[in-house]
């Protein structure tokens, strides 16, 4: 089997049936060289501001070269890692870094191979970040009040996105909503039970 860069010749010299023989004719290529080919998937499609995002890819050449691969990770089409001239089936991209994309950015790598000689299609796959829901708890001062005491609730706040984080209180009696404190930014929160 010809490999890439083997010269091919065609001779074809006519001969008719007395056995007149015409001008040898010849004709010659060049076995030109297979772009390599790539693919390339995420492991998921939407990670949270903390994740690390790591694309695998599979290489293939047709003409049995050794395949490169350039990884570009872009957040909203904008570049911030390049690993170029890697082996590896996979790359990573770490969300949790400065600059690396926030909830509802869309991460896109681009994987490039590349067999020494010629570069292949660029492929790519993307994700949007989503949000983590905050968490908080909430604890009372008190857990035998009586009837003219203010109950003071304490609670804590937390967003790993980092995300500020509002709280709503709601002060219910036998399962009635009595007192709803909404939107607040303070992590104290009380109840008079003097109040009719």
């Amino acid at each position: 089997n010809p490999s890439k860069g083997d010269v091919i010749t065609v001779e074809a010299t006519p001969t008719d049936a007395p056995g007149l023989s015409g001008t040898l004719k010849s004709n010659t290529v060049t076995v030109a060289n297979t772009a390599p080919t790539a693919t390339v998937s995420l492991n998921t499609h939407s990670p949270q501001t903390n994740d690390t995002l790591t694309a695998t890819a599979t290489k293939a050449d047709a003409d049995g070269d050794a395949v490169t691969l350039t990884y570009v990770w872009k957040v909203n089409g904008v570049v911030q890692k390049t690993t170029s001239g890697s082996s590896s089936l996979t790359d990573t991209f770490d969300l949790s870094q400065p600059g690396h994309g926030d909830f509802g950015d869309t991460i896109t790598v681009e994987v490039t191979p590349s067999d020494g000689t010629a570069s292949g299609s660029t492929v790519s796959d993307s994700a949007t970040i989503s949000n983590h829901a905050p968490t908080a708890t909430v604890s009372l001062n008190d857990h035998s009040p009586k009837t003219n005491d203010t109950l003071t609730a304490t609670a804590t706040k937390a967003d790993v996105d980092g995300d500020s984080v509002s709280l709503t209180y709601v002060w219910k009696v036998n399962g009635t909503v009595k007192k709803t404190t909404s939107g607040s930014s303070s992590l104290t929160d009380t109840f008079n039970l003097a109040t009719a």
